[in-house]
């Protein structure tokens, strides 16, 4: 069995970041690959702050807890050598050169490591403007340069790389190749709800989110992030997690994934944010550019449906060419 390696944010305190690495192992162990995960030195028990105060470290110490149990499934190695057919960077933001988590590890641009065919999948410079990346950090990019094979999965990274004089290919995300097991958590109550994944929202978002849920008779639950004004903040495993997001009434949401599994699953939701370009660039590929809310808007938004039969059809279309891409990009 040909062994693949992959570099990527496996072991972040993040569902979305599992669960793109989670699809893409998944993906290539059902196309007959062995796959192993480059060890990333990073000890999130450290990582997790609690400059937020007790309640929220906690929160995410539970949270951790959980997707390191998911974790565990994953086959982890020391080093990718000449006995592997492929090393496979990607997805999430692996080249975000501000991040100071992974922005000395060599392996997320291609360097140190043993294999012939380095390639890249679904990759992001995530949410550094464009111009300060170029100014400040575009030289660290440069050995993606001699990569065998560019695909990236949004509009930012794919100007980097035609700056840094090469072509990339346009891929979804790993989590649209793969149909996931899909748990109920235990005591969940039996009521409509409208489900909250955020990294945090302000009291002018807070009150609009609280203003729709009243009018619409649903519960507010809360994942991902503490959100001490919700009805219910609930920590869950990965797989649990989608459970919420497939059987939620309404999805408000101002992340990459959550917008990622609300399109996935046929979702009616409204990305309310600051502005993301990576959330920009995903919802623009679907023609859902009209699901960015303001406080203004939110409830309006989430009360117009999504045709999803033309949304469906343009992830079936874009699925099929990003898999023809990966295992044709392996094999070179």
């Amino acid at each position: 069995m040909k062994k693949i390696g992959i570099v990527t944010v496996y072991n972040a305190c993040n569902y979305g970041s599992f669960l793109q690495a989670y699809a893409l192992r998944s993906f290539l162990t059902d196309n007959g690959y062995k796959t192993d995960f480059l060890k990333i030195d990073v000890d999130y028990n450290n990582v997790i702050s609690a400059n937020e105060g007790k309640a929220y470290a906690q929160y995410e110490k539970e949270k951790y807890q959980k997707l390191t149990e998911d974790q565990k499934c994953f086959d982890i190695t020391e080093r990718v050598d000449e006995t592997y057919q492929c090393c496979v960077i990607g997805s999430d933001t692996v080249w975000n050169m501000f991040d100071p988590t992974y922005e000395n590890i060599p392996y997320f641009i291609g360097k140190e490591i043993g294999c012939k065919n380095i390639i890249s999948y679904a990759a992001s410079v995530g949410q550094s403007r464009l111009s300060k990346i170029l100014i400040l950090k575009g030289y660290k990019l440069l050995p993606i340069r001699k990569l065998s094979h560019i695909a990236v999965r949004d509009d930012k990274t794919e100007k980097v790389v035609k700056i840094l004089g090469k072509q990339s290919v346009r891929v979804l995300d790993p989590t649209f190749l793969y149909d996931f097991p899909i748990v109920k958590p235990n005591d969940f109550p039996q009521k409509p709800y409208m489900l909250i994944y955020t990294y945090g929202y302000n009291k002018e978002e807070v009150a609009a989110i609280k203003n729709v849920a009243k009018k619409k008779g649903l519960l507010t639950i809360a994942t991902g992030s503490l959100c001490p004004w919700a009805d219910i903040n609930i920590v869950v495993g990965s797989f649990e997690w989608l459970w919420l997001v497939k059987n939620a009434d309404l999805i408000v949401t101002g992340t990459f994934h959550g917008s990622v599994f609300s399109i996935k699953y046929n979702k009616q939701f409204a990305v309310l944010t600051q502005g993301s370009d990576k959330v920009d660039s995903l919802l623009s590929e679907f023609g859902l550019t009209d699901r960015t809310a303001t406080v203004e808007t939110i409830g309006s938004i989430l009360g117009k449906d999504i045709d999803y039969a033309q949304v469906n059809k343009i992830i079936e279309e874009k699925k099929v060419r990003s898999q023809n891409y990966l295992l044709s990009a392996i094999e070179v």
